[in-house]
This record gives structure tokens, sequence and C-alpha cells, in this order.
């Protein structure tokens, strides 16, 4: 779990603790580590390929002028397309990624025309284009208590056995 790694987002860092007691029941067969604030690009890259399941918790922006800018925005810089891309060509990423940041899944303006370009460096399109079977993420602003709540009832379902598209 990443939360608020700006440092900036109380609902965020909320957010991850919750998420991280919610796995807490199933200790003895779910390992979870939690990363909140001071979250750097590097730590990223370093830790990412480490887990099946990455959720974050945090901004993300997008540039339709420069969609290769998109990115989870973190203490140091965006963590972007590029940088995803990167990654999945040296080792396996995530099975599930799970961002909750506004705009995580925005793919160019809505109602106008979406280039390849557009397409290909959107945040989900690089995570599923690199090896990530199952990405969640978001087309628009996300209001801190729904956006939890819905992260919530989707890993309850998660932990109660159902699989990612029942959950």
């Amino acid at each position: 779990v990443l939360s608020d790694p700006t440092g900036d987002l109380i609902s965020s860092y909320a957010e991850g603790i919750q998420i991280r007691n919610q796995f807490d029941i199933k200790r003895a067969h779910i390992h979870i580590d939690i990363k909140s604030s001071s979250i750097d690009k590097l730590y990223v890259k370093k830790n990412i390929c480490d887990y099946d399941i990455v959720h974050f918790a945090g901004h993300c922006e997008y540039d339709h002028c420069r969609p290769e800018q998109a990115g989870w925005v973190l203490e140091d810089g965006r963590f972007t397309s590029g940088d995803i891309h990167s990654l999945g060509q040296s080792m396996p990423l995530p099975s599930l990624v799970f961002s909750n940041a506004c705009y995580s899944a925005k793919v160019g303006d809505e109602g106008g025309t979406i280039s390849f370009k557009e397409r290909n460096y959107s945040l989900a399109s690089a995570f599923l284009f690199s090896g990530v079977r199952h990405y969640i993420g978001s087309i628009r602003w996300l209001d801190d208590a729904s956006s939890l709540l819905f992260a919530r009832e989707f890993y309850h379902q998660v932990i109660s056995g159902k699989s990612i598209g029942e959950s």
C-alpha cells in the first residue's frame, strides 16, 4: 500500500491504514506492507515488482498536451507511463494495481478523438501493456469518502474469495 506519497492528503493516509487493517485478518496468509509519505520514484521502482498487489492512494496528474507525462505524483516528481514501460521490460509487475487517484485511468479529453499515442501513454495502458493483469483507476476526479468505500468493498470481496472481476 502506497498512501499519501506527497504528505498532503490526510484522507489517503487514512485509506492506507484502513486497507492494511482490512487485510490484517488474513495476516497468516497475506503479507501486507504500507508506506506513507516520503515516497519517491526510486522507492517505487525498487519495490513495486516485489508485490502481487499494489494499492496507490494519492495524486495522479494527466496532461493532455503531454500524455507521456501522466503519472502518480510522488515526493520527487511523477512516476510516469515511461517508468512503467521500462520496468515491465526487465521484471514482472504486480498482478493487480489499484490506483485510487483522480485521473489515474484518464485517456484524452471526453468526447474528443483519442490518438494512439494518448492511449499508449495513459497510466492504465502502461501498466496493462507491461504485464499487469488487472488495473483499477479513475477517469475523473474522485471524492475521498466514496473512493475509500469502493476500495474497502472491493478488497472485502477479494479477501472473501471472489475473483477480481466479481469484486
